[in-house]
């Protein structure tokens, strides 16, 4: 299925290049010309940047997924 019609990327094509360039935030994404234009493809974008991301660092003690939101905590 195509996400980005502008640039004519379908959703493999974005995870290729999300993980092949380890990239975390849709500002890197649209680097590689996904989601730089209409922005209609925004939101299903994030998605898929968000699952990639959680797939790389699912194991790690210090990761909190951005689905669950923002835990900061500020102390003084």
């Amino acid at each position: 299925m195509y996400v980005c019609v502008c640039n004519g990327r379908n959703e493999d094509d974005i995870e290729r290049i999300i993980e092949s360039n380890n990239l975390v935030c849709m500002t890197e994404v649209a680097e590689y010309n996904v989601c730089d234009r209409c922005t209609r493809c925004f939101s299903h974008t994030l998605k898929i940047l968000n699952n990639c991301v959680d797939n790389r660092y699912k194991d790690q003690d210090w990761y909190i997924s951005p689905k669950e939101g923002c835990h900061w905590e500020i102390v003084v």
